[in-house]
């Protein structure tokens, strides 16, 4: 079946603008500071609600994003991010055309391609050297962000710092189904990398939501963020805090999806699911003996006694298996008699306790005691139960239904 695309214009779709200082007086603008230009962008055929409205309507949506700069950075040596894109719900975005949401840089900077390793190709501004132009861009296509409501620029104080900046128009298409998974979207031809619209549940009375495909020549991980997975969060006692006694400290997981239920739906149509766990220590053990101090909270909040490697209702981590930890306890981390740093780490796979939900961490005194901890991503591949007609509620969109939202194709 044939779908529809509809485009959504704005003001400055077709030439873009540029950020420059003009003039040499003293009224002249400065930009240096970060987002000090702002530029909003105003939609020409749709109101906001309405192209809401459509991104939900669709099951695929995308907005270029160009940034061609001379000296001008959007992250700064510093780690300062200097120009932004906002997002419909008004919150500043870190990742720029070509990467995925909650990213921190540019396409180039997911496969460690921008120049230098830095995290886009405009962060190379090489001072001292003749100005040379340079250009990040891509597609975003988070529909829970799209579209592009401003742009915010900095790093422009002087005449020879210029940014020429492009937001193409939002572009989205139908679909003649929703599938419950990436490995359903690979064998129904899907190859690229990229946010897609799926319904584990079908029929069920679940709303489908927007996931990460990866996509190989075997097989599709379907990807479920959270708003830390990217971040290495350390914990320490300090300014009178004192984290010593068993879970003193604690953090929930916020993950990507409508509800926990939506995430389980999606475990009960894979085959594999698995979530990384990473714990760097300094005088904090996990087990204090055979008294558990830090641990994982299961989908169900149950306090799990495993860490990541180690299977379901094993008290330790996976170096306990073999009764290889250091110093012969339960973890790596258990050994506190040295002032070293230590490790464990591993996946935990037992999909009926997935997704994590909450890390409680205790061992940690206001003067002694440190950790760095990680709960990556759930990662899901293969398809439980294959697809059958029938099995799956089918959507249709296409531009005759999106004309309800008076937008054209």
């Amino acid at each position: 079946m044939e779908t529809g695309s509809t485009v959504v214009h704005h003001d400055e779709d077709v030439m873009g603008f540029e950020v420059s200082l003009t003039g040499g007086g003293g009224d002249t603008p400065n930009y240096e500071d970060p987002g000090a230009y702002r530029k909003i962008l105003n939609y020409t055929s749709a109101s906001l609600p309405q192209i809401v409205a459509l991104t939900n309507a669709s099951d695929q949506c995308s907005q270029m994003l160009s940034f061609k700069c001379r000296r001008t950075e959007l992250w700064n040596e510093l780690g300062t991010q200097m120009t932004w894109w906002v997002s419909r719900d008004r919150e500043k975005m870190s990742n720029w055309g070509g990467a995925p949401s909650r990213f921190e840089g540019c396409g180039c900077y997911v496969n460690n391609g921008c120049e230098n390793g830095l995290k886009c190709n405009c962060d190379n501004d090489n001072p001292g050297y003749r100005p040379t132009w340079r250009w990040d861009e891509g597609p975003l296509t988070d529909m829970s962000k799209l579209p592009v409501t401003e742009v915010r620029v900095g790093d422009v104080g002087s005449p020879d710092e210029r940014a020429q900046v492009s937001v193409g128009p939002l572009r989205c298409r139908g679909v003649p189904g929703l599938f419950r998974n990436c490995e359903e979207l690979r064998l129904d031809g899907r190859r690229t990398n990229d946010y897609y619209r799926i319904d584990p549940d079908g029929d069920g009375p679940l709303s489908h939501f927007m996931v990460w495909c990866t996509f190989s020549d075997d097989k599709a991980v379907t990807i479920i963020h959270h708003e830390d997975d990217h971040d290495n969060i350390f914990v320490s006692g300090s300014d009178g805090r004192d984290y010593e006694a068993p879970g003193a400290y604690s953090r929930k997981m916020s993950y990507d999806a409508p509800s926990i239920s939506h995430v389980v739906a999606l475990i009960n149509t894979s085959t594999i699911c698995r979530q990384h766990i990473w714990y760097k220590c300094r005088l904090a053990a996990i087990w204090r003996g055979d008294q558990q101090v830090t641990w994982l909270t299961s989908r169900d909040n149950e306090k799990m006694p495993n860490w990541g490697g180690a299977p379901s209702d094993w008290k330790g981590c996976k170096c306990s298996i073999n009764n290889a930890c250091v110093g012969g306890g339960r973890c790596n981390c258990d050994r506190k008699v040295e002032n070293m740093l230590r490790f464990d780490e591993g996946y935990l796979q037992d999909e009926a306790q997935l997704p994590v939900t909450a890390i409680h961490i205790g061992d940690i005194g206001e003067t002694s005691g440190r950790a760095r901890f990680n709960i990556g991503a759930l990662e899901c591949w293969g398809v439980r139960n294959p697809y059958t007609e029938g099995t799956t509620g089918l959507v249709q969109v296409n531009c005759l239904l999106l004309t309800i939202l008076l937008l054209s194709c």
